[in-house]
């Protein structure tokens, strides 16, 4: 009997002792993937801008066309819902600034600041419930 007590004494010690060291585990395994997680989107919305950056489309046209990307890009990583529309469409607009730098450029900006969100850009619902305002799955 008594060596059953100290077993469950030293299985006890072991579980208040290894819980903070666990704990503290999941802590960086869960940060580090939510890191990855926005290394991939930041690089699908670099890799979206650059290949539209030179098209002969609008400035919505392209904005539109680089929401589509990035959206067929988390649905298809399993990440849809990791990242909101207006958290997409502002690391759109920062790759975008980004890329223009500080120089002087003709070029179309992608969506002026002082215009408001266009109706009918796609949305990430458009990826997980089918087409919606004319989304393409």
């Amino acid at each position: 009997m008594n060596n059953v007590l100290d077993t469950l004494a030293t299985i006890g010690t072991l579980i208040v002792l290894g819980a903070p060291v666990v704990h503290g585990v999941v802590k960086y395994l869960r940060s580090k993937t939510k890191n990855n997680n926005v290394q991939l989107f930041l690089g699908w919305v670099d890799q979206a801008v650059g290949s539209l950056e030179n098209s002969d489309l609008s400035g919505t046209e392209k904005k539109y066309k680089a929401i589509s990307y990035v959206s067929k890009r988390l649905a298809a990583n399993k990440l849809v819902g990791k990242f909101s529309e207006q958290q997409i469409s502002a690391a759109i607009e920062m790759a975008v600034n980004g890329l223009h730098g500080s120089e002087t450029s003709n070029a179309e900006p992608v969506v002026s600041n002082n215009q408001p969100e266009q109706a009918g850009l796609p949305t990430i619902k458009n990826y997980v419930n089918g087409p919606v305002n004319g989304g393409v799955k």
